[in-house]
């Protein structure tokens, strides 16, 4: 799903101003400091880029249309039993 995702919407920002720019490097970039000033939230906003990133790499389109097809009960995300 990396590729579909990467091809129908372009790099993936958790932050409108986080910007992944490629031709530096894969450097993470924040559109608000350009002058050399660290963001307090980068370090945040990285491992939430990661973990999306890495979801999507670990998922096929197959997984998603059986799932989709499943009779099964939904998912319940975020609640305990």
């Amino acid at each position: 799903m990396d590729a579909v995702v990467h091809a129908l919407e372009g790099a993936v920002a958790p932050m409108s101003c986080f910007v992944d720019d490629i031709a530096e490097g894969a450097k993470v970039l924040c559109s608000h400091h350009d002058d050399g000033e660290l963001c307090a939230t980068k370090l945040l906003w990285m491992r939430v880029q990661g973990g999306v990133l890495e979801a999507l790499q670990r998922t096929t389109l197959a997984e998603l249309v059986a799932f989709s097809q499943r009779e099964t009960p939904q998912l319940q995300i975020g609640t305990h039993a």
